[in-house]
């Protein structure tokens, strides 16, 4: 009965797939977009999608477009990617990440009507076109920066520290200073000076590791923050500064 259930399931995947690809076809110009093609995403699996390749025609940029469908479409969303030399065109815009992914949903509660898979992903096209790309490209979402910016540092930044310092508009040198022993979630404090880090310390009978006590220079960065590319090299960072 499982067994019957499972091959149940993958015909509907698979005809969700062919009425998905049927449709696609007969509004844009559609093709494979294989493993060894220069435009195939780098970041899923061939083994687990479909990928295809449109092109789309847009007034304000030519687009082409990789659309990756996953083998248990529509009941997890497909990904929208953009051509290799479109992402070095007119990148870096909002929700469109390094990979060249165009964040058109978020997947934890996004979904898409069964019984219209075809629309349903025009639609995705939709979006991703006017509503991210063409505003990106005419700077319109450019405040999406600073949204993404914070959502992805509270997601993905594991380094965890107290601060006893408070930000100002000024150059400083400051200390990063690293306890012995775990204290509130974290292992380390940035203050401006150890004696300060040692007073505030004392109640809570927290030692300093002496060994690892590091010098930071704080540099604050313009008002609003500067839209990506974010500084990589120490030339960048003086540009900034300077």
């Amino acid at each position: 009965m499982q067994g019957q259930h499972k091959l149940t399931l993958n015909n509907f995947y698979e005809e969700s797939i062919r009425k998905a690809k049927q449709y696609l076809e007969s509004r844009y110009s559609f093709g494979i977009c294989h493993k060894d093609d220069e435009d195939y995403p780098e970041s899923i699996s061939s083994q687990s999608w479909i990928t295809w390749k449109i092109k789309v025609k847009n007034d304000l940029y030519p687009l082409t477009l990789i659309i990756a469908i996953p083998e248990t479409f529509p009941d997890k969303l497909p990904k929208i990617y953009l051509s290799r030399k479109n992402f070095l065109d007119i990148a870096p815009i909002p929700h469109v990440d390094k990979n060249r992914f165009v964040c058109t949903r978020d997947p934890n509660v996004g979904f898409i009507n069964e019984d219209k898979v075809g629309e349903a992903l025009v639609e995705l096209v939709r979006i991703a076109t006017e509503e991210i790309i063409n505003k990106g490209i005419k700077k319109g979402n450019i405040g999406d920066f600073v949204e993404e910016f914070l959502a992805y540092w509270h997601e993905e930044c594991e380094f965890k520290f107290l601060s006893l310092y408070t930000p100002t508009d000024d150059i400083e040198k400051l200390k990063v200073i690293t306890f012995l022993k775990t204290f509130l979630n974290s292992k380390t404090i940035i203050v401006k000076t150890k004696e300060e880090a040692e007073k505030w310390l004392a109640p809570f009978k927290i030692e300093i590791d002496e060994r690892q006590i590091r010098e930071a220079l704080y540099l604050p960065l313009p008002k609003p923050i500067p839209i990506p590319p974010l500084p990589q090299k120490n030339k960048d960072v003086y540009k900034i500064v300077k």
